[in-house]
């Protein structure tokens, strides 16, 4: 089962990027209605650990940003 999170990154440090939860949905159209300029939409499978060193979030995007 795939799940939606919604975030907002807060803050870049020297240990990465610090974000908030904004959101969790079990469609992704849910979460582009749910998702505010800024804020970002990332899919997650339910029960698969992600690994443990910092990496780009596969399928993440900014639903409200211009596509360039």
């Amino acid at each position: 089962m795939r799940i939606f999170i919604i975030g907002k990154t807060t803050a870049e440090t020297p240990q990465g990027t610090v974000w908030e939860v904004q959101g969790v949905f079990a469609t992704e159209d849910e979460a582009v209605v749910a998702c505010l300029p800024g804020e970002w939409i990332g899919p997650l499978e339910v029960g698969v650990r992600v690994p443990d060193q910092s990496h780009a979030w596969p399928g993440a995007y900014y639903p409200h940003e211009p596509v360039q």
